[in-house]
């Protein structure tokens, strides 16, 4: 039986920015599940809230969490990847017990870790915290390029839409207009909802007039990456342009 508030669509499940905990039960035996995002609002997973995903094939934990609770992985025989921050203080009984496939794993050397946590057949690597947080900046670091490389082609369609709109009503017409950026606002990660108390983001791209709203899914961290890069590049653009007669 799979006991679940978040939509599974192909195999995937975003849970919302804003909650601060995966509840005890929210996937378990959800055999369809093979990938999850989980916020870095969350900082605890309850007891047996993957338990017998066995589709599950990699995680990754945001390094908000602190605590991951007993059973909480259990019977997820596909998982074979985890990644396990350096914010993690606790882990419980059999949180990854039957996870076959998990070869190795890494975890603080400050974390409290009951023996029976993982399989016998898995290596464990315990790390300082300090030596996994610059590790954790890195892969941060390349999930944000991911995001932007998944993301560039609606916002460049943005920018190129808005210069030419722009050029178009313009006085002198789109031909002197269109490579101008002046009237381009930027870009903003913002809340724009809340459900059931969670806050919601969305990436939104100001123009002359106009806000071309992109819903994407990545973290808080991740759209605020993505509004400075872009706004970077309309500081650029604006430096390069020459100021008209």
């Amino acid at each position: 039986m799979c006991i679940r508030k978040t939509e599974i669509i192909d195999g995937h499940a975003t849970l919302p920015q804003g909650v601060t905990s995966v509840d005890e039960f929210t996937f378990h035996g959800c055999q369809n599940l093979r990938s999850v995002t989980i916020p870095s609002s969350v900082e605890c997973i309850g007891h047996c809230a993957f338990e017998g995903c066995s589709a599950l094939n990699s995680v990754t934990i945001p390094p908000s969490v602190t605590h991951i609770g007993q059973f909480a992985f259990l019977g997820c025989s596909s998982l074979s990847s985890v990644t396990i921050p350096s914010s993690v203080t606790n882990i419980e009984l059999s949180a990854f017990k039957l996870c076959n496939a998990l070869t190795s794993v890494t975890i603080p050397s400050t974390a409290e870790v009951d023996d029976s946590v993982f399989p016998k057949e898995t290596t464990i690597v315990r790390l300082p915290p300090a030596r996994m947080i610059a590790q954790e900046h890195l892969f941060f670091l390349g999930q944000s390029l991911l995001a932007y490389k998944r993301s560039r082609s609606r916002i460049f369609a943005w920018l190129e839409r808005s210069q030419i709109r722009m050029g178009a009503y313009a006085p002198g017409g789109a031909a002197r207009q269109r490579d101008r950026a002046a009237d381009l606002n930027g870009a903003q990660a913002e809340v724009t909802a809340y459900v059931n108390g969670v806050p919601q983001c969305e990436l939104r791209l100001y123009g002359d007039g106009q806000v071309q709203s992109i819903g994407l899914a990545l973290s808080v961290e991740e759209l605020e990456w993505l509004a400075s890069e872009i706004n970077d590049h309309l500081g650029k653009l604006r430096v390069q342009q020459p100021e008209e007669s």
